[in-house]
């Protein structure tokens, strides 16, 4: 049986239009007491448009870790509040942008074709928050280029649906390589699509990093996932 709230099942003339995400109240009023001077006050649930010509949509990968941020019990919201933080593959923008209410400092980076959707929907949510306009970073970031400008390492570099593509697998992982310190918390999300892709990903994934599966406890109260 197919969940109410996933999106892949969605027809394709439909998956493109605006997604509205509405934010607790409870996390909010944690993300102001965090950061007092970020003027968080929420009039409307969050919208992020999409993009049919780049294929940008708001997957459900991107529902869940956004749900699992806020739920503060895998990484506690405390400890986020501390951290620096880079989406790779924001796409839309909707995990990213969760991350960066509670985050110290977020970054939320994508390739040049996709940038017009993400900085409109950066945009346009700091201004449904009030947020003040750098609290969310917008840079464009192609994979395997140089990322001194952005003063690596991070403390989380995280990422959805971004394992899809097997040429493109040696860059993405030089990247995270490249944007990680000995301290680095990677997270990459994704819907299981392909079993011998995601084999082989995390096959090569693990000849640089060390690396362990999330465990299910901290998804099962999800409202987004099953």
């Amino acid at each position: 049986e197919e969940k109410e709230w996933r999106r892949n099942k969605i027809p394709f003339r439909e998956r493109f239009k605006d997604v509205e995400f509405p934010i607790p109240a409870s996390f909010l009023e944690d993300c102001l007491r965090f950061h007092p001077d970020r003027m968080i006050r929420q009039d409307s649930p969050l919208v992020f448009s999409q993009d049919e010509p780049t294929a940008s949509c708001v997957w459900d990968a991107a529902m869940v870790l956004a749900h699992l941020i806020m739920k503060g019990e895998y990484l506690t919201l405390e400890d986020l509040s501390t951290k620096r933080c880079l989406e790779i593959g924001s796409g839309c923008g909707l995990s990213g942008f969760i991350m960066g209410l509670v985050a110290q400092e977020t970054f939320v980076t994508e390739l040049g074709e996709v940038m017009p959707i993400l900085r409109e929907n950066i945009a346009r949510n700091q201004k449904l928050l009030h947020l003040q306009e750098d609290a969310v970073k917008v840079e464009e970031l192609y994979w395997g280029n140089d990322i001194s400008h952005l003063h690596p390492p991070f403390d989380i570099v995280f990422g959805t649906d971004v394992v899809y593509e097997i040429q493109h697998f040696d860059l993405l992982i030089r990247c995270l390589d490249d944007l990680s310190g000995p301290n680095t918390l990677i997270i990459i999300a994704l819907e299981h699509r392909w079993s011998d892709v995601e084999r082989w990903f995390f096959a090569e994934v693990h000849k640089v990093f060390e690396t362990s599966k999330l465990d299910r406890k901290y998804l099962d109260d999800l409202p987004c996932s099953d």
